[in-house]
């Protein structure tokens, strides 16, 4: 995901990343999801969401994992409903996901 200076989505790059399983439930989501990664051990999370024009809607703060299952729960209710895209950093590698908020 390229983004500008002010953090705005410029462009997604698909960057699969086998050595992580996310899953993010429920997709289309209402007022909230989960994003579960496993084999995360000792790694650093981030999490952002972009909305359709590229805007950065929601930032979970950074945090350094402790356990082999990363489990966060996305408070969305803020959000209009549409298509948005889930910026998931795992030690500075991206992956990009999309989320439908109904």
């Amino acid at each position: 995901m390229k983004t500008d200076s002010e953090g705005n989505l410029l462009g997604i790059n698909n960057l699969t990343n086998t050595q992580y399983n996310i899953q993010i439930s429920p997709n289309p989501a209402n007022d909230q999801c989960t994003i579960m990664i496993n084999n995360i051990h000792g790694k650093t999370v981030s999490i952002s969401v972009y909305n359709n024009f590229g805007q950065k809607v929601f930032v979970e703060t950074e945090e350094k994992i402790h356990s082999t299952i990363y489990k966060k729960n996305l408070n969305l209710e803020s959000l209009t409903p549409g298509l948005y895209f889930i910026q998931i950093k795992i030690d500075g590698q991206m992956e990009t996901k999309k989320i439908v908020i109904q």
